[in-house]
């Protein structure tokens, strides 16, 4: 994928962070009335998709510029961004589901970003400077997330960073927030 096809996918991926600061300012409750409808819809529509080739040939060629070739063969992207959004809030305690969810939405899309314009030292199938991006940007959510233990947050800004490194077979829409997310919620349990 292009730098442009790159960077609109991630202004997309990155428009999702009203997911995580609607839930910071609202109520999990009101929150999860229009996640849950919206994660059903998505699913029905991927399995339609996935179901009927003609119509995935379609989705595919329309949209050939910000959905990745493996997507034809399984759920898109934002189907599991807003899969995870729900476990998210659901599982875990608020501060920590809302900076997981950040983590994905803008540590990702800065690692993304960053990698393909400024990226030359390669590690695994990423690159170092898209890392350091993605940690750098974590731990500024931590940094704003007030309400997330300090120690808690450190530990998931590394751990999702880590986690957008190695974790290369599950989609990171789901691997991101709900590994850094079970993480968080482990040390909290220690910490507290």
């Amino acid at each position: 994928m292009n730098l442009k096809s790159e960077a609109y996918r991630k202004l997309i991926h990155f428009s999702s962070s009203i997911i995580p600061l609607f839930y910071a300012f609202t109520f999990k409750d009101l929150t999860l009335k229009i996640l849950i409808p919206s994660a059903i819809l998505f699913i029905m529509l991927d399995i339609m998709r996935l179901s009927i080739d003609s119509v995935n040939k379609i989705y595919m060629s329309v949209l050939k510029d910000i959905v990745r070739i493996k997507e034809g063969k399984r759920f898109t992207s934002a189907t599991n961004l807003l899969i995870s959004s729900v476990i998210a809030i659901l599982i875990f305690e608020k501060s920590i589901a809302v900076a997981c969810l950040l983590f994905l939405t803008v540590s990702d899309s800065a690692a993304a970003l960053v990698g393909k314009r400024f990226g030359k030292v390669k590690i695994l199938n990423k690159t170092l400077e898209g890392s350091l991006a993605f940690l750098f940007s974590s731990l500024l959510i931590v940094y704003f997330v007030k309400s997330l233990n300090l120690v808690t947050g450190i530990f998931g800004a590394f751990s999702a960073t880590f986690i957008e490194l190695v974790v290369l077979n599950i989609d990171d829409n789901l691997s991101i927030p709900l590994i850094s997310g079970l993480i968080m919620q482990l040390i909290n349990s220690f910490l507290l």
